[in-house]
């Protein structure tokens, strides 16, 4: 018989990892910043220093959507700030996750027009094309690494935290659930023949990002991310900041 075995939600776990989702145009991201426990304390005070340095207001957290518009800085008391400024602290940011050190580990996916569904039989449901059900499926993949290391710490290793997402969903059938159970998902990397492991990340609800700062940091990441093209040969603003850090990068068609 095959035991399943909860992997990635243990308070001793020697490393912590904060992971949050990001959609530009048709290019789905899930990015995770992922430190060793030891250095949680540094990572925290760096942030917070630059929240005090660009004013942010005390209930406001570094959300790169609302930085990147206009609008949106307005309505959430940011209007002192402009595009270089956000560029800047950003830009800051990244430099001194390489220096903490912070790797950066991210799965993406481009999201297509046709179905996904396949070979239909009745033992399984047919898959949606849904992008809330592919960035499920992405968080997993970022921890669909090597138990070796090479690419940073496993599941099994690792204290995980998720940002919350209630969207009612339908991905895997007819029936609805919310995006964030798909977080969830069996893994046999690293494990015994007859064990199975299932990730268990720790779910942060949105009004409760102050608890676990970090997932701010998981937000810049999976924005960058979303809008950076390692392909490019020339320079480019969020294509130079995912080269300047420590990355490991996951694509999965879909």
């Amino acid at each position: 018989m095959t035991e399943t075995i909860i992997i990635g939600n243990n308070p001793d776990a020697k490393y912590i990892a904060f992971g949050d989702d990001s959609q530009y145009k048709n290019i789905l991201t899930f990015a995770f910043a992922i430190l060793k426990k030891e250095h949680l304390a540094e990572a925290i005070s760096v942030l917070e220093y630059f929240r005090s340095h660009y004013k942010f207001p005390d209930d406001v957290p570094i959300h790169c959507r609302v930085l990147f518009s206009g609008a949106q800085r307005e309505k959430h008391g940011l209007s002192h700030l402009d595009p270089n400024d956000i560029k800047e602290m950003i830009s800051k940011i990244f430099y001194h996750s390489k220096k903490i050190p912070i790797l950066c580990r991210y799965a993406t996916s481009v999201l297509s027009d046709k179905e996904l569904i396949l070979d239909k039989d009745d033992d399984f449901p047919e898959i949606k094309n849904d992008p809330k059900g592919i960035l499920g499926l992405l968080m997993q993949g970022c921890f669909a690494v090597p138990g070796n290391g090479q690419e940073g710490p496993t599941a099994k290793d690792t204290e995980i935290f998720v940002s919350s997402d209630k969207t009612k969903i339908k991905f895997f059938g007819d029936r609805k659930n919310q995006a964030e159970k798909l977080y969830s998902g069996f893994s046999d990397i690293d494990a015994p023949s007859d064990v199975v492991n299932r990730i268990q990340p720790n779910i942060i609800e949105n009004k409760d990002w102050k608890q676990r700062p970090l997932i701010q940091l998981a937000d810049v990441f999976s924005y960058v991310c979303s809008h950076a093209d390692l392909k490019l040969q020339n320079s480019d603003y969020f294509t130079d900041l995912i080269k300047s850090i420590s990355y490991v990068k996951k694509s999965m068609e879909l």
